[in-house]
């Protein structure tokens, strides 16, 4: 019949996660490879240039402009330059309450809770699944995890959880 699943959920079915590498592929965890802004524009362009994506969300930081174009603004040009229209908006920042929507995401999933949305990982998201189980919680803030690990998939995750119904959507998934 197929696999239903509620409004709001999200799966995760691949990334393009930009962690260097040592020669024998070993990842060096939390390091990237400091792409220019224009770099990454046209790195996402490239790994989604089959895909159309909608409702996008991204760090609020990243539409800043002090004293020349937005991180954004430079990501849009690098996409551009191959054809691919980068659209994002701003994500809601709130650290605490996306936590507990993350946590209340994949509670719903492991407990087949088919009333609230899931959050679904295919292993095909191997960073995901390397970074994110392993987060430790702040020692202050106990809600928040500790913003010193590699938190970049996780974060990614909260903004798409907080954005709803808002969440991306891939029109053509298979070309």
């Amino acid at each position: 019949t197929g696999l239903f699943l509620p409004r709001g959920s999200l799966i995760r079915v691949g990334e393009w996660y930009t962690v260097a590498k040592a020669e024998d592929g070993t990842i060096a965890a939390n390091k990237g490879l400091r792409l220019s802004n224009i770099d990454l524009g046209r790195g996402i362009a490239e790994v989604s240039a089959e895909r159309r994506f909608m409702g996008c969300v991204a760090d609020p930081s990243i539409f800043t402009e002090q004293g020349g174009p937005s991180i954004y603004a430079q990501m849009r040009s690098g996409a551009l330059q191959l054809g691919h229209n980068l659209v994002f908006s701003r994500a809601d920042n709130e650290r605490i309450a996306g936590w507990s929507r993350v946590r209340s995401m994949l509670k719903a999933a492991l407990e087949d809770d088919y009333e609230a949305p899931h959050l679904l990982v295919f292993d095909t998201c191997s960073d995901w699944i390397r970074t994110v189980p392993t987060l430790s919680r702040d020692e202050t803030y106990t809600d928040d995890v500790d913003t010193d690990q590699e938190d970049h998939a996780a974060d990614e995750t909260r903004y798409a959880a907080m954005a709803g119904n808002k969440t991306a959507r891939v029109t053509s998934m298979f070309g």
